[in-house]
């Protein structure tokens, strides 16, 4: 009797274990978690929606920016047992919240200028890609150009490195960072080499000629301009400036002087002698009152003549023989007469109370072209001599002699 008891107070308590265990597995039934950085995010019922959540993110992305993302964070599935104050998540809503609670990261390829990462891509062949883009083939300078050498100016490397994703951009995007703005920051440079022709100019060589009038000259030989060939190196700017320099060059034809002889001898060779200044009859016999090159109240710079006075009406004479090329009223000369001797030298007398030639006379040595006097801008009566020499006033006294 006593045996019946034990085995049914045995029964009763293997009943009650079991009862409380069944309740302990009831309350604690085993549920995953999706955690970051070892803390939970969320909890999903069954493994397989842990695995839907995090692989269908990923793969979403991976499509994106490539196989290589992944979480920056430590993201894993962990199985846990369920407690009563658990809040579980669907598929949709834990990749929402996966998202908001994880950053994610991808090897990429950095472009490095200079040493400094500039702009990354999803991977090397992209980088290579962007380099391409960003080349900007120049315009030849010259139709015999060639390309002698070509680059960045800058220092370019791609670099792999682990990336957040956001910092990772388009290809489009890179060539606009590479490129844009009005200082880009890859430039192309084009090295081309072409020759070129140039033109020596020919030079004029002087030599003095005593048979010559002084002031005159004479073309003795035309000269020719050579032909030079020059070799260039040529790269542009980035303002679309050529910067050219020449690294050789060779003379294909020398350039001819051009040889002009010029005139020492003296400028009235046949009269010059003949004639003193004030003293003779040619140009007129008087007293001289203003020497070239002197000041005076009624020049407006130095004095371009000779001033000789002489009585009203004291005949003036030609120095040289020659023609009349002028016989006029001239403003400040007055009456004035001009006569040319040929070889760019000419001759005036102005001031003349009366002119007594006509333009397209000829004249020979002391023939009369006129009175003194005193028309135009003169105090007195006296004859205003002038010795040109291509058009150019000289000192009267360096050809004729002169008595003060």
């Amino acid at each position: 009797m006593i045996f019946i008891k034990r085995r049914t107070i045995a029964f009763c308590l293997l009943l009650l274990f079991l009862a409380a265990t069944a309740l302990l597995c009831l309350s604690y039934q085993t549920v995953y978690a999706v955690t970051v950085n070892g803390e939970p995010l969320l909890y999903i019922k069954s493994e397989k929606e842990g695995k839907m959540i995090l692989d269908h993110y990923l793969d979403a992305n991976k499509k994106v920016y490539g196989d290589s993302v992944n979480f920056k964070q430590d993201v894993s599935l962990e199985r846990c047992f369920r407690r009563s104050d658990m809040e579980f998540s669907e598929v949709e809503q834990g990749q929402k919240k996966l998202q908001k609670a994880t950053e994610l990261e991808m090897e990429a390829a950095v472009i490095v200028i200079d040493g400094e990462d500039t702009v990354a891509v999803k991977d090397e062949s992209t980088a290579t890609e962007v380099l391409g883009e960003a080349r900007e083939e120049d315009e030849a300078p010259a139709d015999n150009a060639e390309i002698l050498s070509e680059g960045f100016r800058e220092e370019v490397e791609i670099e792999e490195k682990v990336l957040d994703v956001d910092a990772v951009v388009a290809e489009t995007d890179a060539v606009d960072t590479l490129t844009g703005g009005e200082e880009p920051k890859l430039c192309w440079e084009v090295v081309y080499e072409y020759t070129r022709t140039l033109e020596i100019e020919a030079q004029i060589e002087y030599v003095d000629d005593d048979t010559l009038a002084y002031g005159t000259t004479k073309e003795i030989s035309p000269g020719k301009n050579g032909v030079e060939e020059q070799t260039i190196h040529a790269v542009q700017d980035q303002n679309g400036n050529w910067e050219e320099s020449v690294v050789s060059s060779r003379v294909v034809e020398p350039a001819e002087n051009q040889v002009i002889a010029r005139g020492t001898g003296p400028v009235f060779a046949d009269v010059s002698e003949q004639i003193v200044l004030g003293q003779t009859e040619v140009p007129i016999s008087g007293r001289i009152t203003a020497t070239f090159g002197s000041s005076g109240a009624y020049w407006s710079n130095r004095h371009t003549g000779l001033d000789i006075a002489a009585a009203a009406g004291t005949p003036v004479r030609v120095v040289s023989p020659g023609t009349v090329i002028s016989a006029e009223w001239s403003g400040s000369y007055g009456n004035m007469v001009t006569v040319d001797h040929g070889n760019g030298i000419s001759t005036r007398y102005a001031h003349l109370s009366s002119i007594s030639v006509a333009v397209g006379d000829t004249l020979a040595f002391g023939d009369v072209l006129g009175l003194c006097g005193s028309t135009g801008n003169a105090t007195g009566d006296h004859l205003h001599l002038e010795v040109l020499i291509n058009g150019e006033c000289h000192n009267p006294e360096e050809f004729f002699n002169i008595s003060m």
